[in-house]
């Protein structure tokens, strides 16, 4: 999902991603927390489960006031599992509350300290709060528990980039691209990475080598623009996005390419890593530049 943004800021993507989010992180609670497991205090079973399911159903189908309250339902039943308070969190996501939904996952995290997924998830969560030092602590956690999954490392980067602790972030990817040598996030955040510590070549070597593997992803294009433009190369930048594209597109392109010149630490990096450039694939919508943590 590298090109999946950890801050949507359309609701339709959000959803989406959201409910994706919400059924693999409920699949993977349910397989750790049986109906006996820790946490159920006794509750009926049965109620519990009923209760869920009514939870999930009304969540999918778009009715998220009702999952909400069915999902407060099955909390107060089975406090201390954590399905109710990913469902919680995922439709806070989805009405665009960051910080309850941010909330819910501390408390699932708090109930199942162990889980790496619910790190992942909640680190995830941190980010879209603008808050990478205590993501990157998250994912570090997350790691810690689970070492072998790639994945976490490419938040990890992230959380690093956007605290402009760039040599961190690229350490962070190295170490991922190690278990996931093909995964185009970790190649494309690295390069991002590399172009704000001042690498442009670097960056612009490991693009256009994945460019040969990828000639028809308009994606890798538009990274590459970003490193010239972090470069101070706003033509090159602005050419490279400019096929097919309309002139008010071209020109929208031009003007965040050169505000990038302005921005510097953390800001330039967040701008970087939540470029929205026009994009012909899409009309009318932005394309994004880069990965999010999965």
């Amino acid at each position: 999902m590298w090109i999946t943004r950890h801050l949507c800021r359309r609701r339709g993507t959000r959803r989406a991603a959201t409910l994706a989010l919400l059924t693999m992180l409920v699949s993977l609670s349910a397989a750790c927390a049986g109906p006996s497991g820790p946490g159920s205090r006794g509750a009926p079973v049965g109620d519990y489960e009923q209760i869920l399911r009514l939870a999930e159903a009304t969540f999918q189908g778009g009715d998220l006031a009702s999952a909400a309250s069915f999902y407060e339902r099955a909390h107060v039943l089975a406090p201390d599992r954590t399905e109710p308070l990913i469902g919680l969190a995922g439709v806070a996501a989805a009405l665009g509350r960051d910080p309850a939904a941010a909330d819910a996952l501390r408390r699932a995290v708090r109930a199942a300290p162990e889980d790496p997924a619910l790190r992942a998830a909640y680190a995830r969560a941190l980010l879209r709060q603008g808050m990478p030092e205590s993501a990157a602590a998250q994912f570090e956690e997350a790691i810690r528990l689970e070492p072998g999954d790639g994945r976490f490392y490419n938040g990890l980067g992230i959380a690093f980039d956007l605290a402009a602790r760039h040599k961190l972030a690229q350490q962070a990817y190295h170490a991922g691209l190690a278990l996931r040598p093909d995964d185009l996030g970790l190649v494309n955040n690295l390069a991002l990475s590399e172009a704000l510590s001042g690498d442009v070549d670097q960056a612009l070597s490991r693009l256009r080598n994945l460019a040969t593997h990828a000639p028809t992803d308009r994606r890798i294009g538009n990274n590459m623009a970003l490193v010239h433009a972090l470069a101070g190369r706003v033509d090159e930048a602005t050419a490279l996005t400019a096929r097919d594209l309309s002139a008010e597109q071209v020109e929208s392109n031009r003007a965040f390419f050169q505000s990038l010149q302005n921005l510097a630490g953390p800001s330039r990096a967040e701008a970087v890593f939540h470029a929205e450039l026009a994009d012909i694939s899409r009309p009318g919508l932005p394309s994004a530049a880069s990965a999010a943590p999965e």
